[in-house]
């Protein structure tokens, strides 16, 4: 599986950031290989992601040894994140085994996070504009993570009320209704 995502403000028209995913160590080192011979470009950056701490130290599911392999594998989220970050006017690409996927989506987990809070602390300070607040609504948005917390607590309290008459919940109970649940 292969993604290319262009940057929303490229600083060239071959501004992109590809991920490749593979199933194993050793299809990656071959396609690895394979890009770097076919490429047409004068500068190819990448990054080799693996988060099994055993392919580090000894062999991938298909025994590709550590001594086999030319390139680095990182497992470091602070390397992804500092590699995409890095500023390049051009083609970057990150191969990485479908297991080790997370490890790159983090980082935009985190950035789409960051966006999500910086809405909230708009709209608190009454100066996000009410069609974005409109638009983020109608996704269901949720305004306050606590707030929905406690309302999902208390409908489960509820439920839970409904079912044996009382609120006086130990964890005893709340261990038993949860198996009752299931």
């Amino acid at each position: 599986m292969i993604t290319a995502r262009q940057e929303p403000r490229p600083t060239s028209a071959r501004d992109f950031k590809i991920l490749v995913l593979l199933p194993s160590l050793a299809l990656l080192r071959q396609t690895l290989h394979e890009w770097l011979h076919e490429t047409s470009l004068p500068s190819l950056p990448y990054l080799c992601v693996c988060s099994d701490p055993s392919v580090k130290d000894d062999l991938d599911a298909i025994a590709t040894p550590q001594s086999d392999l030319d390139f680095p594998v990182t497992t470091d989220r602070g390397s992804v994140r500092e590699f995409l970050d890095a500023p390049f006017a051009g083609v970057k690409v990150i191969f990485s085994t479908y297991q080790s996927a997370r490890v790159v989506g983090e980082r935009q987990s985190q950035k789409l996070a960051s966006w999500v809070d910086l809405q909230r602390q708009i709209k608190r300070s009454g100066k996000l504009i009410a069609k974005r607040v409109n638009r983020l609504e109608k996704l269901g948005f949720v305004w306050s993570p606590h707030h929905a917390a406690w309302e999902e607590k208390y409908a489960e309290l509820r439920e839970y009320w409904e079912k044996f008459g009382y609120c006086r919940l130990s964890q005893t109970d709340a261990r038993r209704f949860r198996l009752r649940a299931l």
